[in-house]
């Protein structure tokens, strides 16, 4: 007889990690089919892991920065998909409250440099970079996810 089994999403996020800077984990969320841009996801910066219950059930949420993809296709010099944050016209950051269940899995991103210096006090590399290379070799799901 099988067992049901059940994933566990652990993130972390707040704003005193080990009492200094803020903790912001990124994720790689589905929202389309694969033959969508980036195989039907989008990089979300994790705020807030949080759980409410409506008429008897939880439902457990996550409250992200979107991170969209820049063009329609890979970066032609790493074939890796490039992402920024996304903003509102107003400038306010383009947020939303989501169910854990949209989350694949953790997303890792490599900042891209310029040809400016970075600054020698920055906590935060997603505040000090303006885009993102999503690392598709990071593990092997995460390879699976992107290469389609």
């Amino acid at each position: 007889m099988h067992q049901a089994t059940s994933v566990v999403l652990v993130g972390r996020t707040g704003n005193s990690w080990r009492k200094e800077h803020p903790r912001r984990d990124t994720v790689l969320v589905s929202i389309g089919s694969e033959d969508d841009v980036m195989s039907g996801f989008v990089i979300g910066r994790a705020y807030l892991f949080f759980s409410f219950a409506h008429q008897g059930t939880n439902y457990p949420c996550a409250l992200v920065h979107w991170m969209v993809p820049i063009g329609d296709n890979p970066g032609c010099d790493t074939g890796t998909w490039v992402v920024k944050l996304e903003f509102e016209r107003n400038g306010q950051r383009s947020m939303v409250v989501m169910h854990l269940d949209s989350i694949a899995r953790a997303a890792h991103l490599i900042g891209t440099y310029g040809s400016t210096l970075l600054p020698g006090d920055f906590s935060d590399s997603l505040d000090v970079f303006r885009t993102f290379c999503v690392n598709r070799c990071a593990d092997h799901h995460t390879f699976e996810f992107l290469s389609h």
